[in-house]
């Protein structure tokens, strides 16, 4: 073994270097070395070398992407987890929206849970006495119709009703601010707006003027369902402590 040539001793140094050579192939190599300053002094410093060469890690691009890829998930989560949160805030808010328009929007209160009947004070300001029914709230909401000497006047209460119960007192006063009692008779009052020509100015500018409407009939509710209230030649009671018990 020891005619072996240098070259071929050289060629299977990394497989020993690597104990991955066989057994003949080690004792070739070694005992070549024993006998061999030259080729002992490269295999030294081929071993030292590969001594100082860190080790690559298998796949090195592969983890990379793997690496990318958890951080992308991570990343990920949290998006999606603020997304819910910004979409259970929106919720909230829609539905506190709608619920708020719910319960601030009107709709007719049926006339069998109010019982009304109408009064004048010494100025001739007309009030209505409210008997609410069955334990039932009074919301002071009332929507105004005239038409033709007819006038509705419409007692409201919200669309939904939650823990606002209204004015639960049995007995309300309430002032009628388009109604005045005058000779004997209604009057439904209004604001009519006219534009009119300054030629001082020369512009045009508003006028208002102040028109009263003879109430032939005064209707409580709606046409589906109400209770008459007034018709003409009908005596309205006088109430001098009426504004009082309004609050005015």
């Amino acid at each position: 073994m020891c005619n072996v040539k240098c070259e071929v001793v050289r060629d299977l140094m990394p497989l020993v270097a690597d104990d991955v050579a066989s057994v003949e192939s080690r004792q070739l190599v070694q005992a070549h070395l024993e006998n061999c300053e030259t080729c002992r002094a490269y295999y030294e410093g081929m071993t030292a070398r590969l001594e100082k060469t860190p080790v690559p890690e298998e796949d090195t691009s592969f983890i990379r992407f793997c690496r990318r890829m958890e951080s992308g998930f991570r990343l990920r989560r949290v998006l999606v987890w603020l997304l819910i949160a910004a979409l259970a805030v929106l919720a909230c808010g829609a539905g506190g929206i709608i619920l708020s328009d719910r319960m601030n929007a009107g709709v007719s209160m049926p006339v069998e849970r109010t019982k009304a009947s109408l009064f004048h004070d010494v100025n001739g300001q007309v009030f209505a006495c409210i008997e609410m029914q069955d334990g039932y709230g009074w919301y002071g909401w009332t929507m105004w119709k005239y038409d033709r000497e007819c006038l509705w006047v419409t007692p409201e209460m919200p669309s939904l009703v939650l823990w606002n119960r209204g004015n639960t007192n049995p007995e309300q006063m309430e002032a009628l601010q388009h109604v005045v009692w005058e000779d004997g008779r209604l009057y439904y009052v209004e604001q009519e707006c006219d534009v009119v020509y300054d030629e001082e100015n020369d512009l045009y500018a508003d006028q208002w003027t102040t028109v009263k409407k003879p109430i032939g009939v005064l209707h409580w509710g709606t046409p589906d369902d109400f209770t008459t209230l007034y018709e003409q030649g009908d005596e309205i009671p006088d109430a001098p402590d009426a504004s009082e018990k309004a609050g005015k």
